[in-house]
């Protein structure tokens, strides 16, 4: 099926690959418009966004090969993944590939037989594993968003209690995934004043010279694998946020208020996932408040910081997703059986050509 709406754009010669790269033409599965035209926050400038999904070789398929992964255009901004690929980036309920499958119909592009099926089959690829894997991308927007404020030049002091937010965040998706797991993390800020009272021994060469993170843990006859995991994470996140640190880039007020709007938009759209409400791309309800995002509303005049108003907008946008995260109604894991049948299905017609 394709749809006549893109008919003209990919017929004009800068989207030639498609019909030309060997690895596309009559093996493309499906393609969708993504990005904030997929999201309806689009403005006039806005560009087209596509992303898809292309069949594997014979190779590929009896392991001759390496799967050949992902085709990415940058000047038309097009991403295309194989069927392999997209497989396995659905089965960790990846908000990026996810999004393809919660588009309008207006959206879509074109599919063919393999991609209806995977199109029908999208919700047999969710578990508890989107808890994380949505909260781990709004921990990055929130990063981002934040780093972008402290290059602007808003109080390096805040910069700790990202971490912690990060830190908390990964908990709560933790043990929304690891239901019954006797593990219990604290993770709070304190001042070098206490730090000193309570760990008098500690000398503090932490650059930050007026707070500090402890972490308190209770642990109750916990399976070793599950500990390791605690610990892993925390220091990722700890590590990667220094790296984040060192990057710091003075940001417009456009990029600032995209972060701020792409931030809320990954809340929503897991609060969804996580309530069995299934994906949903498109925010017709919440439209309008996502755009004033967008179009600054929520920044100083000066457009270098954030006003409060979007702290308590984000508070309670925050507190409905991880709601829904400590009571998420997805499965523990994927319907195997059914990506199995579905893969087979899709296997077997591309080995006989």
């Amino acid at each position: 099926m394709f749809n006549e709406k893109y008919r003209e754009l990919l017929e004009g010669s800068e989207y030639d690959f498609l019909r030309e790269h060997n690895r596309l033409g009559k093996k493309l599965m499906m393609l969708v418009v993504s990005g904030s035209k997929a999201h309806g926050t689009d403005t006039p400038t806005s560009d087209t966004d596509i992303r898809g999904v292309m069949g594997n070789s014979v190779n590929e398929l009896v392991k001759v090969e390496k799967d050949f992964g992902t085709f990415i255009e940058k000047d038309t901004d097009t991403c295309i993944h194989t069927f392999d690929k997209t497989c396995d980036l659905m089965l960790s309920c990846n908000p990026s590939i996810m999004e393809m499958f919660g588009c309008r119909d207006e959206e879509i592009i074109y599919y063919d037989k393999h991609g209806k099926m995977l199109m029908d089959n999208y919700d047999k690829f969710l578990s508890i594993r989107a808890v994380s894997s949505f909260g781990g991308f709004a921990n990055a927007q929130f990063n981002r968003m934040k780093h972008s404020l402290i290059a602007n030049g808003q109080n390096p002091d805040a910069e700790l209690e990202m971490l912690k937010h990060s830190l908390e965040n990964a908990m709560t998706a933790f043990n929304a995934t690891h239901q019954g797991t006797a593990i219990d993390v604290q993770i709070r800020m304190v001042s070098d004043q206490e730090l000193k009272r309570i760990h008098p021994e500690i000398k503090t060469t932490s650059e930050y010279d007026k707070h500090h993170i402890l972490v308190n843990g209770h642990f109750n006859e916990a399976d070793v694998t599950d500990f390791k995991t605690v610990i892993s994470e925390l220091h990722k996140i700890q590590s990667e946020y220094g790296k984040l640190n060192k990057e710091n880039t003075k940001k417009t007020d456009i990029k600032l208020a995209k972060h701020m709007m792409d931030l809320v938009y990954i809340y929503l759209v897991g609060a969804d996932l996580n309530s069995g409400k299934g994906m949903i791309t498109y925010r017709e309800k919440e439209h309008d408040m996502l755009m004033d995002i967008r179009n600054m509303k929520y920044l100083t005049p000066d457009g270098l910081k954030v006003k409060s108003d979007f702290y308590d907008l984000l508070n309670d946008i925050e507190k409905e997703y991880m709601y829904t995260a400590k009571n998420c109604v997805l499965p523990e894991k994927p319907d195997y059986e059914a990506i199995s049948d579905m893969k087979r299905q899709v296997y077997l017609d591309m080995l006989a050509g």
